[in-house]
């Protein structure tokens, strides 16, 4: 098994479900030093370093190791995969694998992405994308 943080739209179970084909077990968890962004024709957010007080919230979910390939996938090439240390509710800290938004890419960054809003808004436009095709989700 592994454990991933995931801050965007891999929170909502519908769209977890539909990408690792199961809703895996998760809990609530806080990443420091980091912030989320909304980002340039895109329905995700992306995460990169800031600042010790930044927080983005978050869950940390287990997958199995053969997931880690699928979801290498779905996050595409703007992503890097990255070891963290984040709080979970309840439980302490904990190590986890992200997907961080690349560097020499932050000119894409915007404001901050909220997950209500994706919920809200762009939840059932996403979830009609093909994901592992040239269509990735955009607005």
């Amino acid at each position: 098994m592994a454990t991933v943080f995931v801050y965007g739209t891999l929170m909502d179970e519908a769209v977890a479900g539909r990408v690792l084909g199961r809703i895996p077990e998760s809990k609530a968890a806080v990443l420091k030093g980091y912030r989320r962004w909304s980002l340039k024709d895109r329905l995700y957010p992306g995460v990169q370093k800031t600042v010790e007080s930044d927080r983005v919230r978050g869950k940390v979910v287990s997958v199995l190791q053969d997931d880690m390939q699928i979801l290498d996938d779905y996050e595409g090439p703007e992503y890097f995969r990255e070891n963290v240390t984040v709080e979970v509710d309840g439980d302490g800290n904990r190590d986890a694998f992200i997907y961080l938004w690349k560097e020499h890419l932050s000119d894409q960054l915007l404001g901050d992405w909220s997950f209500e809003d994706f919920l809200e808004q762009h939840r059932d436009t996403f979830l009609s994308y093909e994901f592992f095709s040239s269509d990735r989700p955009k607005t």
